[in-house]
């Protein structure tokens, strides 16, 4: 009798529950945001002809996941890249790019941290997602009204971030090409 009870339950979630097919992150647009590998070397320069080199440690690629809730079922995937923090400036940079299958949308994220790991956090959301590979356009320009160290980040299609402002050293910085 238990098992039989056990075996109708069972089959009761089974149903219940929904199955969605959920992609995996496309690679495309990820290497049209942030074409970086690891061990790549950023280099940035100055108004003062210093150079900022950050290391790319880690990039990454999600498998797409389910999130199953009744039949509230979601998906989630995500690409994005980590540096070393840099010794001389001490400064550390982190990107993702995030797929979630509520609106069918993207969300690409920048963040910069110092060597306290106070970080300045930098977003833009695309919502509707129709399948073109330059969801978020060619040039990404994000700026902050209040911010710690970092105030304003570009990041271009097929470039990476090409620059930023930084408070701390009164500069803005140019990748250099």
């Amino acid at each position: 009798m238990k098992v039989t009870k056990l075996l109708i339950i069972m089959l009761a979630i089974s149903f219940a529950s929904c199955k969605v097919h959920c992609p995996a992150f496309p690679k495309e647009l990820r290497d049209s945001y942030y074409p970086y590998f690891k061990g790549e070397l950023l280099k940035f320069t100055n108004n003062n002809n210093d150079t900022l080199e950050i290391k790319i440690e880690n990039t990454w690629i999600s498998d797409s996941h389910s999130f199953e809730w009744n039949c509230d079922c979601m998906c989630s995937a995500n690409a994005g890249f980590d540096t070393e923090m840099d010794n001389n400036y001490l400064l550390k940079i982190s990107g993702v790019i995030l797929l979630y299958s509520e609106t069918n949308g993207y969300l690409l994220e920048c963040e910069f941290y110092d060597s306290y790991l106070s970080s300045d956090s930098f977003g833009t959301i695309q919502n509707n997602y129709t399948g073109e590979t330059a969801i978020f356009g060619d040039t990404i320009f994000m700026e902050k009204q209040e911010y710690y160290r970092i105030g304003s980040v570009k990041i271009v299609k097929n470039k990476g971030i090409v620059e930023f402002w930084d408070k701390q050293q009164n500069c803005n910085w140019v990748k250099i090409e």
